[in-house]
């Protein structure tokens, strides 16, 4: 049972949140960013639900506080009422997991707590015990492949080709460096270069991508590298056109 800390000022939205929520997991409310910390640092959450506007704090703020303040930052899915693509790339470049629209949907909510409770969990499992397949099974519904350090192109699932456009099996094989737009492409390699020195830790990239058809997309990836086999696996989301915030239904299956 995942342990799940919701943040929201309003009242009575998190006590119907914790409620729900408490059916499968157990769930704890707060009402704010300060009060978050101090339960994070002395409980342990597997999951954090927090809302963006919230008064003398943010939901990115109080995020991004959480991630410099703890050494082990749980993985979060803001909600927001508002479709904005700057905080989706914002929120996603602080380490958040997800957005979820308000009012809320809960069958939504329960697929994103969760996508995001796995994908937590392999982040938190030592590097030698992560296989490829666990990656690529567990990122289904996100666009995902895994990449040689020499950029080719291993696997990749239907999310991502359907993502960049690309017809079955067409991706596997290409070089990874000539899918994003050439502007891009210098520090995209600088990323990964720099993510194979730095012991592997995950690192969040945004770029723009050449699609099969000509046209071109902003994607977000979240790069962990697999020393032993030599490998790169990246999820990727669209962020481009707000398509995070503005279609939350949106999640291609493997």
């Amino acid at each position: 049972m995942a342990r799940i800390l919701v943040i929201d000022d309003d009242e009575s939205t998190r006590a119907i949140i914790a409620h729900k929520l408490g059916k499968t997991h157990e769930a704890f409310a707060v009402r704010g960013g300060h009060e978050a910390l101090t339960h994070l640092e002395k409980e342990k959450v597997d999951l954090i639900l927090i809302d963006q506007m919230m008064p003398h704090m943010n939901g990115l703020e109080a995020y991004t506080l959480f991630r410099e303040r703890l050494a082990e930052c749980p993985p979060a899915v803001m909600m927001t009422a508002f479709s904005n693509t700057e905080l989706a790339v914002a929120f996603m470049k602080a380490g958040g997991a997800d957005f979820v629209l308000k009012p809320l949907d809960f069958e939504i909510l329960e697929i994103k707590v969760k996508n995001a409770l796995r994908l937590g969990a392999l982040n938190a499992a030592p590097q030698r015990q992560i296989s490829e397949a666990d990656l690529f099974f567990a990122a289904a519904s996100d666009g995902f492949c895994s990449i040689e350090f020499d950029g080719a192109i291993r696997i990749a699932n239907r999310a991502m080709e359907d993502m960049l456009l690309f017809p079955r099996g067409e991706l596997k094989g290409k070089n990874f460096h000539n899918v994003i737009l050439p502007a891009d492409q210098e520090t995209v390699i600088a990323e990964l270069e720099h993510l194979q020195r730095d012991s592997g830790h995950p690192t969040r990239i945004e770029s723009r991508v050449n699609c099969y058809d000509g046209s071109v997309k902003t994607i977000s990836w979240s790069a962990t590298i697999f020393e032993k086999r030599k490998l790169i696996f990246l999820t990727a989301r669209e962020v481009g056109e707000g398509f995070l915030l503005q279609h939350p239904q949106a999640r291609l299956a493997i």
